[in-house]
């Protein structure tokens, strides 16, 4: 007989599988940003399995976040401030972090400028560790906010949040 305390709850699993749905589109957003930017790239495609992503996979990525309905999906669209976006996929986020004001403004209580900065770069170390270094000219600073960004990102995701959408998320 199988105890209890060894079958997993359907909301341990359910939260497993969030995460790890999280994880996978936080990551397409990161390399389709690196690709993107990267001063190589027109090369790359032939070259290695990264390279071929384009800033589809970060749209996607901030969609799949965005429109998350879990406990933790308005911290984890928050995190997402960490990233240097450009304008289109920043109006996209801008857009979910309106739709999910309050949301949103509880998870400022608990964001941390330094640490969003330090999972960017740490995920950005973990990938160029993965790739053939040559193939990039990339830095952290064209991935990763730095905190002054970031801190300044959350003062208007708080306006943001508090206004919810506008007419141009509709």
């Amino acid at each position: 007989m199988v105890s209890e305390s060894a079958i997993p709850s359907a909301s341990a699993a359910g939260s497993d599988l969030f995460d790890r749905a999280m994880i996978g589109a936080e990551h397409s957003i990161m390399t389709s940003l690196i690709v993107h930017r990267n001063g190589k790239s027109k090369y790359l495609c032939a070259t290695t399995k990264y390279a071929c992503v384009g800033m589809d996979r970060a749209e996607l990525g901030v969609s799949l976040v965005g429109g998350a309905r879990h406990k933790n999906a308005a911290k984890r669209l928050l995190g997402l401030v960490r990233y240097q976006m450009d304008a289109g996929l920043s109006t996209d986020y801008k857009c979910y972090i309106g739709a999910n004001g309050n949301g949103v403004l509880l998870a400022m209580k608990s964001a941390v400028p330094s640490a969003l900065r330090s999972k960017c770069a740490s995920e950005f170390d973990g990938f160029m560790r993965r790739v053939e270094k040559e193939d990039y000219e990339i830095e952290v600073d064209q991935i990763c906010r730095t905190e002054s960004q970031i801190s300044r990102e959350l003062q208007d995701m708080a306006e943001i949040a508090k206004l919810g959408l506008d007419e141009d998320c509709m």
